[in-house]
């Protein structure tokens, strides 16, 4: 079976590309991704990450395979947040890699102009919009 693409989305009010993103991480696998939208970033906040990838827009491995890549948003279309399903970087990994218990992580990937970031997650991030380079809603999130 074929590695595919679904569209995810958690909010409605994704209707642009993103022009870039920062990670933050704040230890144990809590990370923070802010999707910079022209107005207001949108804040991807999960509490354990099991493996990260970034890289520059063309960079990513997967357009070096014949498949059917996604769109890379634009004004003409594309999406920007996915599900990757029967993901190849997923297979990469052993089951002692994995948790062990039988349980897959789910395989994101956020695209925007200038990275790609791809997340193993267990858990699904929570988002949220905050205004734009709001750092401080990055750094209260970090336990004392």
């Amino acid at each position: 079976m074929e590695q595919s693409y679904n569209i995810w989305k958690p909010d409605y009010r994704i209707t642009e590309p993103f022009g870039g993103i920062s990670v933050f991480s704040l230890g144990n696998g809590h990370t923070i991704l802010l999707l910079h939208g022209s107005d207001n970033d949108l804040k991807l906040e999960f509490s354990q990450i099991h493996a990260m990838t970034i890289h520059e827009e063309f960079a990513h491995p997967h357009v070096d395979y014949n498949e059917n890549i996604p769109a890379i948003p634009n004004n003409n279309g594309g999406y920007p947040l996915l599900v990757v399903e029967n993901s190849e970087w997923i297979k990469s990994f052993t089951d002692s890699r994995l948790q062990g218990d039988g349980r897959i992580p789910v395989h994101y990937q956020f695209l925007s102009m200038s990275y790609f970031v791809d997340v193993l997650s267990y858990e699904p991030p929570i988002s949220e919009w905050v205004k734009s380079n709001d750092y401080d809603s990055v750094f209260s999130a970090i336990e004392p």
